[in-house]
Parts: C-alpha cells; structure tokens; sequence
C-alpha cells in the first residue's frame, strides 16, 4: 500500500513514475517468461471517490494506470493489480524498482 500511496502521490504531482517489470509478464507482452530487466514509464492514472480511504489517496481507489512502453513506443492502461503481478522484486532484489519524484 506504501508503494501505491508514493505512485498516485507522484503522479498527482505532475511527476512520472520508472517501474521495473518483467516485461514477460505485462498484460499486453506476447513474450514468454525471461529474467530480462524492462522499466515502463507510468504518467497517469484514473481512480475511482470511495467511502473508504483503503489505499490512503484521500478516498480515492486507482482503477488504472497509464503506462508508456518504451519497448514497443505505445501507452497502455495497466490495473494495479497488473502492475503488481509484472513487479520484479523477487527477481531483482538489489535493484531500484521504482523511480519516484520527491
């Protein structure tokens, strides 16, 4: 929940967020499984007003983000949960896994 809070917080502050991802593992990849380092930029995002404050946004629930790709040059929307499943962190524990602005 700490992470997302410090992407929407970003995000909401005009900064673009780098996301390290197993690019095999992106909704919109046809590769199979690799251990190749991939970083997608994400730029905005959409969010639903919630009655609960479950994700700490001010009560706003993140339906998705808007990713760039710099592999294929193309914008793709990406759910959480999506963004969640492509992380690397078991993969790359001594790397930067996302890029924030302060």
């Amino acid at each position: 929940m700490l992470a997302f809070r410090q992407l929407w917080r970003s995000l909401d502050a005009g900064q673009p967020v780098v996301y390290l991802v197993d690019p095999s593992k992106l909704p919109w990849s046809s590769a199979p499984g690799s251990s190749v380092r991939h970083y997608i930029e994400l730029h905005s995002y959409a969010a639903v007003r919630s009655t609960t404050d479950q994700n700490l946004t001010g009560g706003y629930l993140v339906d998705h983000f808007q990713a760039f790709d710099p592999a294929s040059g193309t914008i793709h929307n990406i759910t959480p949960l999506q963004l969640q499943k492509a992380s690397t962190t078991s993969d790359y524990v001594d790397d930067d896994l996302v890029f924030v602005g302060k």
